[in-house]
């Protein structure tokens, strides 16, 4: 058998192991806040924000970021077609990988971090804001697998996945903007 598949069942196995019944809601409540429904409402506030400061950039970065980071992962999961696993502790449908929720949130956290963390001026205010923001995002990951609805290869494939899409974008869009001041709006 695949090692892969092998190390993905014994984490499946640990995991079920901790599942307690005062962590579920906790772990169903970060599924639903930062699920695939919820984020886009989020991320509609967010480009309305830029929309509103006039920041038309960042609003695109913004709406291809998390638009194409939702069509890859749709496609992914149509063309890997691979089955979720058997015991889940919320309704899931579809496929397993990648994991939308770890592809969605880490672009989504990623673009707070890249549009804001220069907002703080302490070091230390900083940190713990990027920590945050990575926190959040972890635990969406954690959420899926406390839930038994993904494999750890899918939650780890949708950060990798969404990751390198949010940073082809940024490159991309670091290199169109040709003048100084277009490329401070994505900066």
């Amino acid at each position: 058998m695949n090692p892969l598949i092998n190390f993905d069942q014994l984490i499946y196995q640990q995991l079920l192991l901790i599942q307690q019944d005062w962590l579920t809601p906790i772990m169903v409540f970060i599924t639903d806040f930062l699920s695939p429904i919820t984020l886009p409402i989020f991320a509609l506030l967010l480009v309305a924000w830029f929309v509103y400061k006039k920041q038309t950039a960042k609003a695109v970065l913004t709406v291809l970021s998390l638009g194409g980071g939702f069509i890859l992962e749709v496609g992914l999961k149509m063309i890997i077609a691979r089955p979720r696993p058997p015991l889940n502790l919320v309704p899931e449908t579809g496929y397993s990988f990648p994991s939308g929720h770890a592809v969605l949130s880490i672009i989504f956290f990623s673009l707070l971090i890249y549009f804001f963390k220069d907002n703080f001026k302490s070091k230390f205010t900083r940190r713990l804001y990027i920590f945050v923001n990575v926190l959040l995002c972890a635990l969406v990951g954690f959420s899926r697998l406390y839930l038994g609805v993904h494999w750890l290869s899918d939650v780890i494939g949708g950060f990798v996945i969404g990751f390198a899409w949010f940073l082809f974008l940024v490159i991309l869009f670091r290199k169109t903007l040709d003048n100084e001041s277009t490329a401070k709006l994505v900066k």
